[in-house]
């Protein structure tokens, strides 16, 4: 997720800002934090912070985490429940995402609970970062606003209205070739990892 949030950070085309949290929705939840232009390169775990009250096992062996209930893994898993014909083919997160834009409501409802735990977790990370933008890549991501409307619209009504006013919700621009990008960043500028927030 960190090499993603590089190249995205670096090569996606936005305006320069200088505090970013980037999330990863794959199949799992990754995240990276930008402070001050720089990686902040300590260890984090977004997809695992307890999101529901729902017993649902996360693969981490604990329950309710963010990952469990939101990310490509449990959307996929959530459909593979839901539709009769599962039983003949495993069910994909493009799949469930083309039903969705044809106007099918269970596929449609899928993204929306999914979009409604993360955009729930960012208000956590608002609250308490203020970032200046958050972006949201990975492979889910490329579900566009079928993802980010029910993302924006739980994290409005999470966070805080003096803080959220400061801070934009994007989509990745360039994709699952944000880590190619990332890749190439980091072999030409060692200088982009912030080991200290002092």
């Amino acid at each position: 997720t960190r090499v993603m949030a590089i190249g995205e950070i670096w090569h996606g085309k936005r305006e320069s800002v200088n505090n970013i949290f980037y999330v990863n929705v794959g199949y799992g939840i990754g995240s990276a934090l930008m402070i001050n232009g720089k990686l902040y390169n300590k260890h984090s775990e977004f997809g695992h912070i307890p999101i529901t009250s729902k017993k649902i096992l996360c693969n981490c062996g604990k329950y309710g985490c963010l990952e469990a209930v939101a990310s490509g893994n449990a959307i996929e898993r959530k459909a593979n429940q839901l539709y009769n014909d599962s039983k003949n083919r495993w069910i994909t997160a493009k799949d469930i995402a083309e039903r969705a834009e044809q106007g099918d409501p269970v596929a449609h409802k899928i993204f929306k609970e999914a979009g409604y735990y993360i955009g729930k977790g960012l208000s956590f990370v608002e609250n308490v970062f203020n970032p200046d933008k958050i972006i949201i890549g990975g492979g889910i991501s490329a579900a566009g606003k079928l993802l980010l409307d029910p993302i924006v619209e739980s994290y409005n009504n999470f966070t805080m209205a003096i803080i959220k006013s400061t801070t934009k919700i994007e989509l990745s621009t360039i994709g699952m070739d944000a880590g190619i990008y990332g890749a190439v960043t980091m072999v030409l500028n060692k200088r982009i990892f912030y080991t200290s927030l002092l």
